[in-house]
């Protein structure tokens, strides 16, 4: 039988295209924590229930939303970070593709409370699926929060894949590690199912980030590294070469404050350690890796964990 090619309805494609950046929980957290970071927060709280599956709540002390735009933010391809096709050669923000809100706006139940500095009062979206959003005004702080509620409600299908809470749970708790080391100037509070789990300081020094997540016993295990070659500069903390772990885990790179990925990267760092390393064992290592915007194309896939270096060598030589 022949089938005739047809245009998908709005809903339709919007569920679709929304599974390419709403893959779990933790990818919501990333998504809302990292606008909250784009928006200038200095404190961020995130709370998730069950995982994140029932509630994933992102409260920030940004700049907020201005009135006007606040219906924007959940249109597709709507965004602040970006305007023109030149930004996309130096993209300074973790968020620039318009798509997270949108997104999340689709295949959950979702609400955003938000107000600027000039504002007298604040506005509240209100969306669940395909119905369109409700704006209301209303008395707040500001800043942003974004609500998060039964996430995938609308998409039994997807639901089906989440992993059970607890792992659901891991993941949302490395992604606000790993954003809590990238950001050390900031102050994030983590809330699973009512309990603190990790309380930064947020006065920049990237030791104290690191002790509020893995205690006060990991300070004394790591060595401060900073090496600068033109305009790449290399900074973290790495562990003495006693102290190990059986996997790559715990290696973590942020290229001008992003995250990445990347076993160039890793490796790198194990050739810096030579022969001090057990076989089969790794480092613990935080690295900051700053050079020019226009070295680096982040933009290579929704996830933003993928990143194109220009001169890839002098950033690999660098690092060891």
């Amino acid at each position: 039988m022949n089938r005739r090619i047809t245009v998908l309805e709005e809903a339709v494609y919007k569920r679709i295209a929304a599974g390419e950046v709403v893959v779990n929980p933790a990818a919501v957290v990333k998504e809302l924590m990292e606008n909250s970071m784009d928006a200038g927060a200095t404190a961020i709280t995130v709370e998730i229930s069950q995982g994140g599956k029932e509630l994933i709540r992102v409260t920030d002390n940004g700049i907020g939303i201005v009135a006007e735009d606040v219906p924007l933010a959940i249109q597709k391809h709507a965004t602040s970070k970006i305007s023109t096709l030149d930004d996309l050669d130096k993209i300074g923000t973790l968020g620039f593709r318009g798509e997270a809100l949108s997104s999340i706006a689709a295949v959950s139940r979702l609400m955003i409370q938000t107000r600027t500095a000039d504002s007298p009062e604040g506005t509240v979206l209100s969306v669940s699926g395909e119905h369109g959003p409700e704006i209301i005004s209303a008395g707040l702080a500001e800043g942003t929060t974004v609500k998060v509620e039964n996430l995938f409600c609308n998409i039994p299908a997807r639901m089906k894949f989440l992993k059970n809470t607890s792992r659901e749970t891991v993941n949302v708790t490395s992604v606000v590690s790993k954003l809590i080391f990238a950001n050390p100037h900031i102050s994030i509070k983590y809330i699973s199912n009512g309990k603190v789990v990790y309380h930064s300081p947020g006065n920049g020094n990237l030791k104290d980030a690191i002790v509020a997540v893995y205690g006060k016993d990991m300070a004394h295990k790591l060595a401060k590294t900073d090496h600068t070659f033109g305009e790449i500069h290399v900074h973290g903390l790495v562990s003495q070469p006693t102290f190990l772990y059986k996997s790559t885990n715990y290696m973590c790179f942020f290229l001008n404050g992003r995250y990445v990925q990347s076993k160039n990267l890793q490796s790198a760092v194990l050739r810096g350690y030579g022969e001090r390393l057990l076989r089969g064992h790794y480092p613990f290592s935080i690295l900051h890796i700053d050079l020019p915007l226009s070295r680096a194309d982040v933009n290579v896939h929704p996830s933003k964990l993928q990143v194109m270096l220009y001169n890839e060598t002098d950033v690999l030589d660098t690092i060891q």
